[in-house]
């Protein structure tokens, strides 16, 4: 099964648009922060909320999926990088741990300009190589302003290992099957 990691990183599980109006019209944005810590930064280590902000910001979003988030870890200066995004772009977070690290989290997180519902957390299977670093999928509800409903999901693909993101890939269809069939507006006539 060949995989776009750049498609399955910001999942849009559920979009519940029977006719679509211009107030359902979505501005979505993915984005590996690396822990605040741009590649392009001359110093290693130096962490950056503002500068990623100022990006997230710069293209005015309804939704982010954002990967490599730091939460309290030593390396991030022990701040909550997710909460700290939110604030600096006025939007709503949920943060999901995918694995403990250097005395924090680490994980991916959803900033919404909608208030989020039904937050949930799936950890994903890694049978292929139990080895391999543990992956989480973050879900939010979310009702747009027209009151259609949607199920926003953020993930963070193994790159590494092709079975472990083929077994991924597939449990991720298995969510989208499941949570499109047990949330009322998606379910099609």
């Amino acid at each position: 099964m060949k995989i776009s990691l750049k498609i399955l990183s910001a999942l849009l599980l559920c979009a519940c648009f029977n006719k679509a109006s211009a107030s359902d019209t979505l501005r979505v944005m993915t984005y590996n922060i690396h822990h605040c810590n741009p590649p392009t930064k001359s110093k290693t280590g130096e962490i950056e909320v503002d500068a990623i902000a100022s990006v997230i910001n710069s293209r005015h979003p309804d939704l982010v999926a954002l990967q490599e988030v730091d939460v309290n870890t030593k390396r991030s200066g022990s701040i909550d990088q997710a909460a700290q995004l939110a604030a600096k772009t006025g939007m709503q977070v949920y943060f999901a741990k995918a694995i403990d690290h250097d005395g924090g989290e680490y994980g991916v997180a959803i900033l919404s300009k909608f208030p989020l519902t039904g937050t949930e957390t799936i950890h994903l299977p890694e049978t292929a190589n139990p080895a391999s670093e543990d992956r989480v999928v973050a879900l939010a509800g979310i009702t747009l302003r027209s009151g259609k409903k949607l199920i926003f999901a953020c993930t963070h693909m193994d790159v590494s290992n092709a079975a472990v993101r083929d077994e991924q890939a597939g449990e991720i269809n298995k969510i989208a099957a499941a949570k499109s069939h047990s949330f009322p507006a998606c379910r099609r006539s």
